[in-house]
């Protein structure tokens, strides 16, 4: 899939993620700032695309996989490759136990609810 494109999302699976939808829009909006004193100083800025984060929320909320990847427009192998990269990321988190046992337990409860079949 190019990196560049953003992948669509079905209405039914739409609706299962509005707020997120609202979330990352502020998100968007607060960070215009940093994206342009970056660009302002040379660095190019890649978008940031709204289809990982609903992806991963859906995931997390118990839609099945044959739906999930038939509703959401990425290729299979990118959904799997972004979950499994996801658990992985909140595995690192993990081990932050002492420093940030909160932010430890929640990652440890979100692994739980992404790597699950059939990913593994």
């Amino acid at each position: 899939m190019d990196k560049d494109k953003e992948a669509t999302i079905s209405k039914p699976l739409w609706n299962k993620c509005r707020h997120l939808w609202k979330k990352w829009q502020r998100m968007m909006r607060d960070l215009k700032p940093l994206a342009a004193f970056m660009i302002s100083r040379g660095f190019d800025v890649p978008p940031i695309l709204f289809w990982p984060a609903a992806a991963v929320l859906l995931w997390s909320h118990d839609v099945e996989w044959q739906e999930l990847t038939e509703h959401i427009g990425a290729d299979e192998g990118d959904l799997a490759m972004l979950i499994l990269r996801t658990g992985d990321h909140l595995r690192q988190l993990v081990s932050l136990e002492i420093e940030k046992p909160l932010l430890a337990e929640a990652s440890r409860e979100a692994i739980h609810l992404l790597i699950r079949p059939p990913l593994v």
